[in-house]
This record gives C-alpha cells, structure tokens and sequence, in this order.
C-alpha cells in the first residue's frame, strides 16, 4: 500500500510541475481555468446490458462503473494539480521530484539488500560445498 500511496504523491507533484511549465511558458495572462474546463473525460461507450440470471452477469456492468469512476476522478484530479501548479509558481515541484527519486532509489535499495545478501550467501556455500565435494572425489578415487 505504501508504494500507491508514493505514486500518487508523484502523480500529483507531475501534475503541479505541468502547472507550473504552463505559468512559465505562457506567463500571467494565461486562463488556466478556460484549458482545463474544455479537457472531459469521455467515459467508457460499453452497452449496459439487462440480465435476470446470476450476479456474477451483472459484474461487467459494475467493472465498467468502476472504470468510469476511477478514471473520471484521476481526469479531474490531475486538472486539479495542473491549476495548483499554474497558481502556485514560485514552489519548485522539480526539486521536489529529484528528492523524491532519490527516496525512491533508497527505498528500491532498502527492498533489494534482504534478498541480495542471502542469495549472496548462497552462492558463496555453493562454491565451497563444490570444491570440498571435488577435494573429497579426488582423494577418494584418486586422481
């Protein structure tokens, strides 16, 4: 859950920075409100059909509402963080999303060091069990 929660946090700081670059690029004068206001989600064209049989008929009705919803909500969300960002300009989101890859790259470290040092292991008692294993052949059988 923790890593949803960080992609949403660098979905919204994207979505401030591109408010921000508007504000820059095209200056005060610019009407925000008037580009996103014309930008709509076009919901999903799927046929919404009548069943009396099971439930489980009715789940593609219900999976094409949640489609709807949840892109619907990110659409509005993200004009949101672009009118933030374009009202907001002296906040530097850029700095902030270098700090936030670099969180990123300590958290991917911190996940992989679990994994790597008993592989590491493994590996290093593989090679030791072999060359005892090749020792004992070879005094064994002699050679």
């Amino acid at each position: 859950m923790r890593w949803i929660s960080f992609l949403l946090l660098l979905f919204f700081l994207a979505m401030f920075a591109v408010g921000q670059k508007v504000y820059v690029s095209q200056g005060d004068d610019y009407d925000i409100y008037n580009m996103t206001n014309k930008i709509k989600w076009n919901s999903s064209q799927y046929k919404v059909k009548e069943y009396t049989n099971t439930t489980a008929d009715r789940l593609p009705n219900i999976i094409n509402k949640m489609i709807d919803f949840v892109g619907y909500t990110g659409f509005e969300v993200a004009k949101w963080g672009v009118e933030y960002g374009y009202e907001h300009p002296e906040i530097d989101y850029y700095q902030i999303l270098i700090y936030l890859k670099y969180l990123l790259y300590i958290w991917l470290i911190a996940i992989i060091i679990p994994i790597v040092l008993p592989m590491c292991a493994i590996i290093y008692l593989l090679f030791v069990g072999m060359k005892r294993l090749y020792k004992w052949l070879m005094k064994k059988f002699g050679g």
